[in-house]
């Protein structure tokens, strides 16, 4: 996986000066959250006289330009770092330890005696641990904050304390009230909400402290050169050569290899052995964090509730320049996109011809995606997919616009397009929402990496997120559209996986099969559908069960009965063939009851009881593949029923306004 950076950090590091090289580390930040626009905060501490201050409020949309503006470079990795950054998205920093930090950490220049000057007369002493009786093992990060009366906010010192009193982790809870008092005073100057807000940066007299010289140096020095400081002579892991380098990479965003346990050093010899396990030189170790800071900002995506990072490899030695760098970042993200999403998918194709030359030289690259969340000093990886060959990207693209013009023609409607996203929703996800589960990845895993996936591990999670969808787990009420839906598609995916041979086992239709179709006295949006998802006599016997219970559903629905009770016949958990033989006799008396009775179904219970009579001795189907078919028969029956409403109750609005 390091290579990925390594090769990307080379070519961008490619011409750029010492001086320049932090605003190359600056990270983008969204520009919109939800629907809400982002802004960038700047707190400008406007000296009155020497003792009094205003605070000024001033800000701006977030846009391209504002990471590098403000320099933004991330807050430092490590629940224990000292936060140092004059941008940053967190209040709570600025309003208390930044400042403190940066007096300890800067060289003896200007911005240090300005910043020492300020502290002095705009901060006030929370007091030693000993005095305020706290157990914090943190908490001379949080003894100096903002006293707000200097700065004509009605909170002081004393009024901060006492509210704190009671309090376990006084230092942090002082800190919080006073950041809360801020944010109150934001939203009365800007009217922006919290969540409206995605970075803070202090200016002092209307300067902005970031642009200071002495800061950036200082951050360079600490993002490069300070790691280099001790550094001693080997070999580069990276780039062979014998140079001075580090086993330090604890100031990398992504977590390559271990470097806080023993047990992950060579020989088990601590600290200094991990020079042996991976050592970088200076070059290559700029070239990682270019690396990083232009993977999180160009080559970053978010998928099935995980964050899924795309690292493309260049397969054949050659070097590209920057520009074209961001333009192939650009083209593989799109790529991932219109696989993931519908929107993705709609997007990509308007931009084919611009894409035309990629697609010629794309093998050049072999892909690796890794699915990772970065929480404080921690980095969790959950999946990494490994030489993924871009072309095979092209052909899941062709495969789900295949299966959405299969789905069109058999149901109609345009909307059966399978991204890896609304994939996610067809296997079960439990109670909670935006669950993080290990199937999913290891599906991804199978289509991306060409991995057979078993017929029957898919039909028991496809069963289970039926069950969930019905007795609503994890939503507020039972809903048939989404019911019938999801089933369809689970339908869809079958035949996806077939497409691209990557299904395991499951008995299918042969062409003897399809000739039986053919001659059935069924409707022919039926018999396509049937024929197209490869149903076997046991399979066509279920479905056609299942699309009586659909009928007997719209009657029970129109009646009042809106969670169709005639489902509560079926045991989601599974059915044999005995529960299946009382099931046919339980549908055929609601059918009386609910006078659904009528020649065309009359003759779809014949041949569906004639084609179970004939298998169930050597019956195929397993109890959750039972159920399976009978409610994919179901939402055939009720989700044409609903689109088919939909479109009279637009014809008929049409008639009105005429």
């Amino acid at each position: 996986m390091i290579e990925s950076f390594f090769q990307i950090g080379r070519e961008l590091k490619e011409g750029i000066k010492e001086e320049d090289f932090v605003k190359y580390l600056t990270l983008d930040i969204e520009k919109e959250i939800k629907n809400k626009k982002q802004h960038v905060v700047i707190l400008d501490v406007e000296a009155e006289d020497n003792e009094k201050f205003k605070l000024n409020i001033d800000f701006e949309e977030i846009s391209d330009e504002t990471s590098k503006k403000y320099l933004w470079v991330g807050n430092p990795p490590g629940a224990n770092s000292p936060q140092d950054r004059f941008t940053t998205n967190n209040l709570e920093y600025l309003v208390s330890q930044t400042i403190p930090n940066l007096i300890k950490l800067l060289p003896e220049c200007d911005l240090k005696n300005k910043l020492q000057n300020l502290k002095e007369k705009l901060y006030f002493d929370l007091g030693t641990k000993e005095e305020i009786i706290s157990t914090e093992g943190q908490y001379e990060r949080y003894r100096y904050i903002w006293d707000l009366t200097k700065i004509r906010i009605d909170l002081s010192p004393a009024k901060v304390k006492e509210q704190i009193k009671e309090e376990t982790n006084k230092g942090k809870k002082a800190v919080k009230i006073v950041a809360n008092k801020i944010e109150e005073f934001i939203k009365e100057k800007t009217k922006l909400k919290k969540e409206e807000i995605g970075l803070f940066t202090i200016s002092f007299n209307n300067e902005p402290l970031c642009d200071n010289e002495e800061y950036k140096r200082y951050i360079y020095k600490k993002l490069i050169k300070e790691i280099f400081e001790k550094a001693e002579n080997g070999k580069c892991h990276l780039c062979g050569e014998e140079k001075k380098v580090t086993w330090d990479t604890t100031k990398f965003w992504f977590k390559f290899y271990m470097t806080d346990k023993i047990g992950f050093s060579s020989n088990l010899q601590g600290e200094k052995a991990f020079f042996k396990n991976y050592s970088l030189c200076e070059d290559c170790y700029k070239s990682i964090l270019l690396a990083e800071a232009f993977i999180r900002n160009n080559l970053s995506s978010y998928l099935s509730n995980y964050s899924v990072y795309i690292l493309p490899s260049l397969y054949l030695q050659y070097t590209l320049p920057v520009k074209k760098i961001e333009d192939w970042a650009k083209y593989f993200k799109d790529k991932f996109w219109a696989i993931a999403t519908i929107e993705g998918w709609y997007s990509f194709q308007q931009k084919l011809e611009e894409y035309k030359g990629y697609q010629l030289t794309q093998d050049s690259f072999i892909l690796n995606f890794l699915f990772a969340e970065k929480s404080q000093s921690a980095f969790k990886i959950y999946q990494l997919i490994q030489d993924v060959p871009p072309s095979r990207l092209d052909k899941i693209l062709e495969t789900a616009a295949d299966v959405q013009e299969l789905g069109k023609n058999s149901i109609g409607e345009n909307t059966w397009y399978l991204s890896l996203g609304k994939i996610y929703y067809l296997f079960s996800i439990g109670k909670t929402k935006n669950k993080k589960t290990k199937f999913i990845l290891s599906f991804y895993n199978s289509l991306f990496s060409f991995i057979p996936i078993d017929y029957q591990v898919l039909i028991k999670e496809f069963v289970k997120r039926i069950w969930e969808i019905r007795f609503s787990v994890g939503a507020k009420e039972y809903n048939d559209i989404d019911f019938s839906n999801t089933i369809l598609l689970q339908n869809f995916l079958l035949c996806y996986l077939r497409k691209l041979s990557l299904l395991k086992g499951g008995e299918i239709m042969n062409d003897n099969n399809e000739e039986f179709v053919n001659v059935l006295e069924i409707r022919d949006d039926v018999k396509n559908f049937l024929k197209e998802a490869k149903y076997s006599e046991d399979m066509i016997s279920l479905f056609l069960l299942g699309q009586l219970i659909g009928e007997v559903g719209k009657k029970q629905y129109d009646k009042g009965d809106k969670k169709k009770s005639i489902l509560n016949k079926i045991n989601f958990q599974g059915m044999d063939v005995n529960k299946l033989i009382r099931l046919f006799n339980d549908v055929y008396e609601k059918m009386k009851q609910y006078k659904v009775l009528s020649a065309e179904t009359e003759k779809i219970y014949g041949i569906s009881k004639e084609l179970f009579d004939k298998n169930k001795i050597n019956w195929k189907l397993t109890p959750q593949e039972n159920v399976f078919y009978i409610l994919s028969g179901y939402s055939f029956t009720t989700y044409k029923a609903i689109i088919s409403g939909k479109q009279k109750n637009i014809e008929e609005k049409e008639v009105e306004n005429e």
